[in-house]
């Protein structure tokens, strides 16, 4: 007999034991397999930890009501040779029905169970059963039987109670991802069948869309054919008929044939593009000249509306590029078409400029109708328009645009659109080319010139250019109806380029004077500037015009210039580099004189702020290093405090002209001009040195404390959803920056992609707002 001490072990072992039983079952069961696999895993490990001689698993039926049908079963008596599993079925009925575990330790002492026929035959004396409770029902009874009597206690009844919810959870589960996957299945199944039944469908839609398309090209060629004949015959007939209301009946009949060609070529157009019989054909072609050719076939509508045709072409496009200008000209003039069509009065823009090399953006915008937000999406549709009533005011099959935009997608772009009721529409289109002949800026270094500028919008884009060819622009307004005058011709004082439309009309009588070109609307850059350049040759000729002279250094002029900011040295090293010089910088006082000493420079640029020794100290010094031999070189003071005393302060350390900052490339020109002069012998130091100060006194003033305020300006306007309120100021602010110098800015704005989005401008402005913090400081000048 065991000892309390004992008995205490052994059922702290017995409880170890079960716990280990429990831990494996939980693995065992809780791996992921499929359920036939589940149950089989479940049952054999239960009769083995249990120590059953049989087990079994009952699962719920289908039918309602109905008691749970045996699943499996598990025999490992050695006395068993039926492939039978007999049991009683009062024990799992029970159990089921009263959904509660039940323990028979001596069936021979049951009454309900000694008679039983299974149960007898069997030898059974022991039977425990639990139900599988699942989160929502019952999944079904788990049996054990063993022929020995008590063979299972209380304890174990407790054990089998958490196993078994141990294996509904581990059940469910199974049945869940095995039913998963029956989904799974059927749903690829379906996946292979649709996608079959829509190959199909594609495929006939296809050999539809073929077939169309042939009858659409056969139908258009067979329309075309006859009416080119009717065409022909009648233009021919209008130009030989004298009576004159014969002869305009006649001009309607070719007006209206006309309009029937058109549509008739859009169609088959539409017709090649949809049956893939359209090729990319590359070529070299000079730009302009296909946008003149796209411009010619809508000019004379344009006049006759009225209308302000406006092009300009961005002098970061080439001159010559390789691609295919036929689809180019193709997509210009529907687009441009279109803007006459829906504009009544106003003006038609196209812009020219290149985002990114290798790449074109061309903007067709006008001042006209406008199409409504829902309508957008609809007229790059074929055959469709934004409304009904347009195809019967305006004409057109609605094939247009739906033809510019496959076309762009096959060149490797896009067509985008922009536009608001009442205000007129912008597409945009960027397409890539091969960019052959580069265009080179010219520099006319301060000519002033007149042009016509009753446009606003001209008005800023001749002004924004022309600055760009250092040109200054002063001009007049010509009248409403576009008629050029006497009044007009003798009021300008200066070489003008005087523009017009094609319908304008000109008193011959004028005898218009030599300094002036008349040019037909629109016109390019290069029109533009052949007509000044001939205005300048004339002129020089006669000596009525004098172009400022620019520096003209020796070869291998050495300038030096001391200046610490990074933005300020990339500007002027610009600015020198295209007069000829080679700039040597230096970072501080100290460094200017070791690198004066060294590359013997002509002329110095002297920041008169540097860390360490200032520019005056720094001017001492190399004035003492040349009175130890050496000619004299001229040093130009570089500085944003123009204080009243720096003039005395610049003449007693040895310098000799000061230049304010930002520097502008004209005064900078100017003054190097001078200083050359005197370097040459053409002036004396004391006619060149510091005749200019008192004009420079307010000159940081007039451009920095503008850039202060614009920059504050831009950045409350960049956090808009929409663009269209920055336009304007963002294009005042790029005039202003080249103007101030502040080149490596103005470039940054040139290069914003089009069409510019709203996080762009936004970036752009912070970097310059960030730039700016460091470098305004130096320039603002002082107030005291």
């Amino acid at each position: 007999m065991s000892t309390p001490k004992e008995s205490l072990r052994n059922l702290k072992l017995e409880e170890v034991r079960r716990l280990e039983i429990l831990s494996e079952i939980g693995k065992r069961i809780n791996t992921p397999k499929r359920f036939s696999e589940a149950l089989r895993e479940l049952l054999d490990s239960v009769v083995e930890s249990m120590e059953a001689e049989r087990g079994a698993l009952f699962l719920a039926s289908e039918e309602r009501g109905a008691c749970p049908r045996l699943a499996l079963f598990v025999d490992r008596s050695e006395e068993s040779s039926s492939q039978e599993f007999r049991h009683s079925q009062t024990v799992v009925e029970k159990v089921w029905t009263e959904q509660t575990p039940l323990a028979e330790v001596d069936t021979a002492q049951n009454e309900m169970l000694a008679g039983r026929n299974s149960i007898v035959a069997e030898g059974i004396r022991s039977v425990i059963c639990v139900p599988l409770k699942g989160r929502e029902s019952t999944l079904g009874v788990l049996y054990l039987d063993n022929r020995l009597s008590a063979a299972f206690t209380q304890a174990d009844l407790q054990m089998l109670d958490v196993i078994s919810d141990l294996a509904a959870t581990a059940l469910e589960r199974a049945r869940f991802f095995e039913d998963l996957q029956k989904l799974n299945d059927d749903l690829e199944q379906r996946v292979v069948q649709r996608t079959a039944e829509a190959t199909a469908a594609r495929v006939e839609a296809e050999l539809a869309t073929k077939a169309k398309s042939l009858f659409l090209a056969k139908m258009s060629h067979e329309l075309r054919t006859p009416l080119n004949g009717i065409l022909g015959l009648t233009e021919d007939l209008a130009h030989r008929e004298k009576n004159p209301a014969l002869r305009l009946q006649l001009s309607q009949v070719v007006e209206s044939a006309r309009s029937l060609s058109t549509l008739i070529n859009g169609v088959l157009d539409y017709s090649k593009l949809e049956s893939e019989q359209v090729a990319i054909d590359c070529h070299s072609f000079l730009l302009e000249e296909a946008v003149l050719q796209s411009l010619s076939t809508i000019s004379y509508q344009a006049a006759k509306k009225g209308l302000d045709l406006q092009v300009w072409i961005d002098q970061s496009c080439p001159l010559e590029i390789e691609g295919d200008s036929i689809k180019l000209k193709q997509i210009l003039m529907n687009l441009l078409s279109n803007a006459v069509k829906f504009t009544a009065g106003g003006w038609v823009r196209l812009l020219v400029n290149s985002p990114r090399p290798g790449w074109l953006l061309f903007s067709v915008a006008d001042s006209g109708i406008g199409i409504p937000a829902e309508k957008q999406a609809d007229i790059f549709r074929p055959f469709s328009q934004a409304d009904v009533s347009t195809t019967r005011e305006y004409g057109g099959t609605g094939l247009g645009l739906s033809i510019c935009r496959s076309l762009c997608q096959m060149m490797g772009g896009r067509l985008d659109l922009e536009s608001k009721v009442g205000e007129g529409s912008r597409f945009s289109f960027q397409l890539p080319f091969r960019f052959l002949k580069g265009f080179e800026p010219p520099d006319f270094k301060g000519l002033t010139m007149a042009l016509d500028i009753s446009s606003p919008a001209r008005k800023q884009a001749l002004e924004l250019v022309l600055g760009k060819w250092n040109c200054k622009v002063v001009g007049w307004e010509q009248n409403p109806q576009m008629v050029i005058t006497e009044k007009i011709h003798n009021s300008v004082k200066c070489p003008a380029i005087i523009l017009f439309h094609p319908s304008a009309a000109v008193d011959r009588s004028i005898a218009f004077r030599d300094d002036q070109r008349h040019l037909l609307k629109p016109v390019t850059r290069s029109i533009l500037l052949r007509a000044i350049r001939e205005l300048i040759k004339q002129k020089e000729e006669s000596g009525a015009i004098r172009i400022p002279e620019i520096p003209n250094p020796p070869a291998g002029s050495v300038i030096l210039v001391a200046e610490d900011h990074e933005v300020n040295r990339m500007v002027v090293e610009r600015m020198l580099e295209s007069w000829g010089y080679q700039c040597v910088f230096a970072d501080s006082g100290l460094e200017a004189e070791q690198l004066f000493a060294e590359r013997k420079p002509r002329l110095v640029l002297m920041d008169i702020e540097m860390p360490g020794k200032d520019g005056f100290e720094t001017t001492r010094i190399i004035r003492s290093l040349e009175s130890q031999g050496g000619a004299r070189v001229p040093i130009i003071a570089v500085t944003a405090h123009l204080a009243a005393d720096l003039r005395e302060k610049c003449l007693a350390s040895g310098m000799d002209d000061i230049l304010p900052k930002p520097l502008s490339r004209k005064l900078l020109g100017q003054r190097l001009y001078r200083w050359e002069s005197v370097l040459k012998g053409q002036l004396t130091w004391k006619e060149a040195r510091f005749r200019d100060f008192e004009e420079l006194k307010d000159w940081p003033g007039k451009f920095l404390s503008h850039i202060n305020s614009s920059l504050s300006t831009l950045h409350a306007l960049s956090h808009q959803a929409s663009t269209d309120s920055i336009r304007e100021p963002l294009l005042k602010f790029e005039r202003l920056v080249f103007s101030a110098g502040l080149f490596d800015w103005g470039a940054r704005l040139v290069s914003l992609p089009q069409p510019t989005q709203p996080e762009d401008i936004s970036r752009l402005i912070e970097d310059f707002r960030q730039e700016w913090r460091d470098l305004a400081p130096s320039l603002l000048p002082t107030t005291a």
